[in-house]
């Protein structure tokens, strides 16, 4: 007997998918764990597998369309069983069936559903329909008289479009929801790390003796700013903009350049981690997520994140907020500074950006104080 696969649930703050790739074709025979299909949620593409042995004997959902969780995209059953396709659920808004990419087009172009006459099953509006509708009513606008023959000259383009993926849609809105809501304010600190650079070293020697792994500069970071975030409890907090949660643990978000933009993931709980721990667990992280394998719950409930453009010779910027975070840290390279003397020092410079609706000044001036003392002195941070 034919069952739906549906759109699985594949992270705590999923609502729906994008059928990004259709591993499998209908007609092909499937094994219960075996991947099927790719989606993507929440930035992150996952491949997902086959719930029982069969055969794909329909596609409801195609490549590109947006679906809601625990809707049918496709049906698995016995090779040469008939499916009544009418019979399976639809995707109804307000009285309306539509698909979700009929519904997603409709909306992008302005048009009012209830006007298009659906061709799929029981009446069912499909992107085909949209798409017809939409050609047959530029063609009524824009039908005019032939033109007067004229010579062709063939012109260079001086721009071309490219469409926009659906991470990069996920990350533009963010952003933008970030910038909206968030009043940022931010606070610079120029940071003597010169112990950092040299503890780093004798990190390097014991990391290699014993077979850990090397901590980074960013993991040194990550272990001291989770510490001094104790002292800090409304800087590691999520703001909603109506309440203000205060986490007792801090949840480490490690900002991850990747091809289509900026993923973050989180470290869970990082104050409880020594430096090598911390190394690992981010190394691990950020590996997965520059090969796309990086799950959505790793990419939620993040508490704080910290920012680095050190590596791309970057000395100060202005990051943000990563909602419902209220605060970020960045970091520049570290470069060397002569000093009066003819001292020469290790200096960082930090970017603390906070969400001003919870975080004043002074506190936030106060943390970027206490994160510049630590790194000058980090060894009771780091032992």
């Amino acid at each position: 007997m034919s069952k739906e696969f549906v759109m699985p649930k594949l992270g705590m703050t999923m609502e729906e998918g994008t059928i990004t790739r259709w591993i499998k074709k209908e007609g092909d025979k499937v094994e219960k764990g075996e991947p099927i299909v790719e989606v993507m949620t929440d930035k992150v593409n996952i491949e997902v597998e086959s719930p029982d042995n069969g055969t794909i004997l329909k596609i409801l959902a195609k490549e590109g369309d947006v679906v809601p969780i625990l809707q049918p995209i496709a049906i698995i059953g016995e090779a040469g069983e008939e499916v009544k396709i009418e019979e399976k659920k639809e995707a109804v808004e307000e009285g309306i069936k539509a698909s979700p990419a009929a519904k997603r087009l409709a909306r992008e172009a302005g048009i009012d559903l209830s006007l298009i006459k659906g061709t799929g099953p029981g009446g069912r509006i499909v992107e085909e329909d949209v798409k017809d509708y939409i050609e047959s009513h530029k063609e009524r606008v824009t039908t005019q008289p032939p033109p007067v023959s004229t010579p062709v000259v063939e012109v260079t383009p001086l721009s071309k479009e490219e469409p926009i993926s659906s991470v990069r849609r996920e990350i533009a809105s963010k952003l933008s929801k970030s910038y909206r809501e968030a009043v940022h304010i931010t606070l610079e600190f120029s940071a003597d790390v010169t112990g950092i650079v040299e503890i780093r070293e004798r990190l390097k020697e014991k990391a290699e003796k014993n077979k850990l792994p090397v901590p980074t500069f960013n993991d040194i970071f990550v272990r001291i700013v989770s510490l001094v975030l104790k002292d800090y409890p409304t800087l590691n907090a999520n703001f909603d903009g109506e309440k203000l949660t205060i986490f007792n643990t801090v949840n480490m978000g490690v900002a991850v350049a990747v091809k289509e933009g900026l993923l973050v993931p989180v470290a869970k709980e990082a104050e409880k981690k020594n430096v090598f721990e911390i190394a690992k667990i981010t190394g691990d992280l950020v590996n997965r997520t520059r090969e796309g394998k990086i799950l959505p719950d790793e990419l939620s409930g993040g508490t704080f994140t910290i920012t680095n453009l050190g590596m791309f010779g970057i000395d100060f910027f202005t990051p943000i907020i990563n909602p419902p975070q209220v605060a970020i840290l960045g970091i520049g390279r570290i470069k060397e500074v002569l000093k009066p003397g003819n001292a020469v020092v290790s200096e960082v410079v930090l970017s603390l950006s906070v969400d001003h609706r919870v975080v004043d000044g002074a506190p936030a001036a106060r943390f970027l104080k206490d994160i510049g003392e630590a790194l000058k002195d980090p060894l009771l941070f780091l032992i």
